[in-house]
């Protein structure tokens, strides 16, 4: 999931002696925080659909957007 990156030898920082070695693997915490903010946005993503619906022909039109297009969004999975 992560590369290495290969930094100039000033910049490079020595780990302690018995320290652990740092893993390459996300930590339980990361992934807590990606669900998080799947659901977030999965949320906002749900609400601004459903906003969208209620907007008038008019101010659709005034997007660029036609009422065909509107269905078509919202009809997505919120996961998309």
């Amino acid at each position: 999931m992560y590369s290495a990156i290969a930094m100039p030898s000033r910049i490079q920082r020595k780990l302690p002696e018995g320290a652990p070695a740092l893993s390459a693997e996300p930590s339980l915490l990361e992934l807590a925080r990606d669900i998080r903010d799947f659901c977030v946005l999965s949320a906002k993503r749900w609400r601004e659909r459903r906003l969208l619906l209620t907007l008038d022909t008019r101010l659709v039109k005034d997007m660029g957007f036609t009422r065909s297009d509107i269905f078509t969004e919202t009809a997505k999975p919120f996961w998309r």
